[in-house]
């Protein structure tokens, strides 16, 4: 049964949001305090000071013994939740179990060992930062043993592989927090199972055997792209901390800021550059006002809530060895002037920081193209604030430690911050697996946290925590318990936005739950942002005061190819104005808790026809899974003179002479809980014969279809056509279905892209090799965000063995910010898919710099009406990787075909374009056959496709075709042995008559091309 109170959320939140409120009731057990000794190298670094100060390590372990929130919960999580990290008996997953210390695997060259050293570097700081907190012997050995079995490390064994400077810095930042807290700290002596104690041994072999190869094979380059950047010199920083390596450190703070000496200072991941400020005079602006921008926002909001994520972990490092910064320079300064990495560029990560909020809140927001061209901001990954969590460390950090007034300089973060799941990242499973700062920042946490408890898992989508309000008069209240936004429509509407959406799985029914109350009818359109257009549009009825669910069906049968936003909704409810909605949550659980009523009408019905005078008969069922649930139904709106049942649905109605139109039908069913609401379009025709050719809506006598699909229509239809009189009116309804049914199987042969009138082959037109054939639609939509993916090889294009394409133009368009991956592309034809011939006149080339246009490129000069079956794209010359480590890979975003598509089984006559020579007849005088021959030449410049074949119409009465290919619609034919005549080609055939009656024989010469 559905309960009101039943509160869900998303498993993959719900993971996170659950452990925050595990843990144990108590303070922790400890049996020593371990008090680190604190150090200032002849480099100047402070010691232990890796991403933390002595004070705030120190400072963690009073409030976590104290029992003091949020402190207690995040030890809770790191001490008891996921993936064995804080196991008593944790060892290093690198071992060889057959010898101490020594890896398994010593040579770091593939992703083998990076997995290995994800998983063994958070495995080192979760005992670490135990042993910290409870003093316990056996945490401290478990993280020796893995900071020395990666000492030992192979240092001739080391080589790039792809993707290493992304996804080893944090690790290696990871190990060497661990690292540093065990090299400051003292070992029980009276331990003997395992030497504990750090030694000079241990430096030097972790500096010789890890650091030092790490920084020069994976970390040593400032070129990387954007945020590849970042990740590279997390591990360069802290390996240049933790071996005191003055030069190293100062040359990587200043590639942190504003890494100047970078050559691609298009794709440069400092600080500066990946975060500009763009200016009100800057020609690019087109907002009037000045405004930040994260770079790459661009490309989706993973990646720019990477960008948050990882600087401000960056930042943490920097600062926790004191350092300042010039604040132009960038690189670090003892001068007056001279700022704290978090102020640098006036507070340049938390203005960024507060753009990427203001977007992914759900608030439109300015940007500009600084490459010149004309690109937006990526809807990819739109509304998963839940994974920036460095949103809230930014927030605090910036408040409380910087003294910045972080809600009237940047309101947008703020309001994120307040939306957040907690303070940092807590410690689980999706930290160790991926590659970003976090978890360790509890231990950073400003003490003004200090006593303040995480926000409280309801585990739902609450409007005060999850929304923002756009158009409509919006205020939040509280009754009792309950907390909800309040709107009243205007004529704009009213529109609430829930970000941190995850949809249940869409390949079947996807109910998004969401809890409301109205005092009037009102309209819901649910959509990917503010102006798009709606994915759902339903009736909301009044609810006459009562809480309850209405239930938008986000599965991809009930959305079709309209598009959702992948984290976020925008719903708008519109109506009479004044009119008042409720909202409470969004319940994204409702598959699984709800058992909502579900009416079989899709969400964009099809208009149904009628004819006045005669009585419609319908039923409209909501199904309820419960079968202990009663459905009520109501009529929302419905024509004068019609009538519901409402505990069945049924619908009855005459329409009169004086209701010839169109009619809207809306009903709702409640289980008392749901509510779902249908709405069905009926069409009233005069007579039924208007009503037949209504229904054949689709159908254009003057369009051209694929042959099978006319001739299904022609045929389906005729039975449909005779029964028009002869149907009773009780059935007439469904005879229309049948012939709408029909209708919607014919098939353009030629179907257009309203943008520039290339071919539409995303209609089932193809079959594909290498190219996922789902990735076609994204192939003809204009937007060079959705591509064709990582492509390893040639791409064949087969258009089946019926038809054939002649292309005048190919139009190829390259994937945003990877012009270089489109770069050097020719196509290919043929017919037999063994020898092909190059059609495009010239290879693509590199577009960035013309902001990623498509190019048109015409075929090569007499190609423009050559047919063929298929068609290869291959990279002839390919562009300058973007990675090295991932050579020969190309992609596109747009694929046009400029041309037309031929039907082979639709015969065209080429008559004209031949000679034919016809002999005369012989006899044989044995078999008293007729033999003589045709030839058949080639007259024109250009080549005739085919299959062709040879008609014999009208041929005398009596007289047979003997060698006759075959016979179509009572014409003889044979096929010419040759696919095609090329121009002056010509092919001679043989004709064989039976004439027993010896009539003159006579008939009418036809080339015909088409496939028999």
């Amino acid at each position: 049964m559905n309960t009101l109170t039943l509160r869900g959320v998303t498993a993959a939140v719900a993971s996170v949001l659950l452990s925050l409120g595990m843990g144990p009731a108590g303070a922790i057990t400890f049996v020593a305090t371990p008090q680190a000794e604190p150090t200032v190298s002849s480099a100047g670094f402070k010691h232990p000071a890796l991403g933390f100060t002595l004070e705030q390590l120190e400072y963690a372990r009073q409030q976590v013994r104290a029992d003091v929130e949020p402190y207690k919960t995040y030890y809770n999580i790191l001490s008891t939740v996921c993936c064995n990290y804080a196991n008593i008996d944790l060892q290093p997953t690198n071992r060889d179990p057959s010898k101490v210390d020594t890896p398994n695997t010593p040579n770091y060259n593939n992703g083998t060992g990076q997995t290995r050293m994800i998983n063994d570097s958070q495995g080192a700081l979760t005992q670490a930062i135990l042993y910290y907190m409870t003093g316990k012997n056996e945490y401290r050995r478990n993280a020796m043993r893995i900071l020395r079995t990666w000492s030992n490390m192979n240092p001739a064994g080391y080589a790039y592989f792809p993707d290493a400077h992304i996804h080893n810095g944090v690790p290696l930042f990871r190990m060497l927090m661990a690292a540093e807290i065990m090299r400051y700290t003292p070992a029980d002596a009276t331990y003997t199972a395992y030497p504990l104690a750090w030694t000079a041994t241990d430096t030097q072999k972790l500096k010789d055997n890890l650091i030092d190869p790490m920084e020069r094979t994976f970390f040593a380059s400032n070129e990387r792209f954007m945020n590849q950047h970042v990740y590279s010199i997390a591990g360069r920083l802290a390996g240049a901390i933790f071996t005191d390596n003055r030069a190293r450190y100062d040359e990587t703070v200043e590639w942190l800021t504003v890494n100047a000496t970078s050559t691609r200072q298009d794709i440069n991941g400092g600080i500066l550059p990946l975060i500009p400020l763009i200016d009100s005079d800057n020609p690019l602006n087109t907002a009037g006002y000045p405004f930040y921008q994260i770079q790459e926002m661009m490309r989706d909001q993973a990646h720019g809530g990477d960008n948050v994520d990882n600087l401000i972990g960056l930042l943490r490092l920097v600062n926790s060895q004191g350092t300042k910064v010039d604040p132009y320079s960038g690189k670090p300064s003892t001068a007056v002037d001279a700022v704290t990495v978090y102020k640098f560029g006036g507070n340049r990560l938390l203005m960024g920081a507060n753009s990427y909020a203001q977007f992914m809140l759900g608030y439109k927001t300015p940007w500009a193209d600084t490459s010149g061209g004309t690109s937006g901001i990526s809807e990819a990954y739109r509304g998963r604030l839940y994974a920036a969590e460095g949103i809230a460390e930014i927030y605090n950090v910036y408040k409380y430690e910087q003294d910045v007034d972080v809600d009237a300089v940047a309101p947008y973060l703020a309001t994120a911050a307040s939306h957040q799941n907690g303070f940092v990242t807590p410690w689980g499973r999706g930290t160790p697996d991926n590659k970003d700062f976090g978890a360790e920042a509890f231990i950073t946490l400003p003490k003004a946290l200090t006593g303040k408890t995480l926000p409280p898992n309801t585990g739902m989508l609450e409007t005060e925590r999850k929304t923002i309000y756009l158009n409509g008069e919006w205020n939040t209240l509280t009754e009792g318990a309950r907390t909800f936004g309040h709107g009243q429509v205007t004529p704009s509407g009213a529109t609430v936005v829930f970000h941190d959406i995850v949809y249940a799985d869409r390949s079947k029914y996807a109910p998004v739950g969401m809890m409301i109350r109205t005092n009037a009818v009102t309209k819901l359109s649910a959509g990917a942002t503010e102006d798009a257009k709606p994915w759902c549009e339903m009736t909301v009825p009044n609810t006459e005061g009562q809480w309850r669910y209405i239930v938008p069906d986000a599965s991809t049968a009930a959305t079709g190819s309209r598009r959702l936003g992948d984290n976020i909704i925008y719903f708008k409810f519109s109506g009479a104005e004044g009119a008042t909605v409720d909202v409470d949550f969004v319940n994204l659980n409702a598959p699984t808790q709800l058992t909502p009523p579900r009416f079989a009408m899709p969400v964009f019905p099809q208009t149904e026809f009628v004819v006045q005078g005669m009585t419609y008969r319908a039923a409209y069922p909501a199904t309820d899974a419960n079968p202990a649930d009663t459905v009520t139904y109501k009529a929302i709106s419905i024509p004068a003179g019609a009538s519901l049942d409402s505990a069945t649905g049924a619908l009855v109605w005459t329409p009169a002479p004086n209701q010839v139109g169109e009619h809207e039908i809306v009903i709702s069913a409640t289980d008392g809980v749901a509510i779902s609401t249908m709405t069905a379009r009926l069409s009233v025709q005069p007579d039924r014969q208007s009503a037949f050719l209504a229904a054949q809506t689709g159908y254009d006598s003057a369009a051209v279809y694929t042959t099978p699909s006319l001739a299904t229509f022609k045929a389906e239809l005729a039975p449909l056509q005779q029964q028009v009189t002869s149907t009773s009116d009780a059935d007439f309804p469904a005879l229309l279905k049948k012939v709408q049914a029909v209708a919607q199987k014919l098939e353009l042969l030629n179907p257009r892209l309203a943008s520039d009138g290339s071919l539409d082959w995303s209609k089932n037109m193809v079959t594909t090799t290498v190219l996922n054939p789902a990735a076609i639609p994204g192939l003809v939509d204009d937007d060079y965000n959705t591509t064709s993916g990582d492509l390893r090889d040639v791409v064949t294009l087969d258009y089946g063995e019926n038809y054939r394409v002649a292309a005048n133009a190919f139009g190829i368009r390259p994937r945003f910010m990877f012009g270089n991956r489109t770069q050097g592309i020719n196509v290919y034809g043929s017919n037999d898919k063994s020898s092909w011939t190059l059609l495009s006149s010239r290879e693509t080339t590199d577009t960035s710099g013309q902001n990623f246009i498509m190019e048109v490129i015409p075929v090569v000069q007499g190609q423009e009406q050559q047919k063929y079956r298929y068609f290869m794209l291959r990279v002839d010359h390919p562009g300058p990787p973007t990675d090295p480590a991932y050579p020969g890979i190309s992609s596109y975003s747009e694929l046009h075909f400029y041309g037309n598509r031929y039907d082979l089984l639709a015969p065209v006559d080429v008559s004209a374009s031949v000679k034919m020579l016809q002999s005369g007849l012989t006899v044989n005088r044995f078999t008293q056959k007729y033999s003589g021959t045709v030839t058949i030449t080639n007259t024109t410049q250009q080549t005739i496709t085919g299959p062709l074949q040879f008609t014999l119409e009208g041929l005398s009465a009596g007289v047979t075709l003997d060698n006759a290919t075959g016979i179509k619609d009572g014409v003889p034919y044979i096929t010419l042995p040759a696919a095609e005549l090329a121009p002056g080609q010509s092919v001679t055939l043989t004709t064989t008559f039976s004439n027993p009656s010896r009539l003159a024989i006579g008939y009418n010469r036809k080339l015909i091309s088409a496939k028999y």
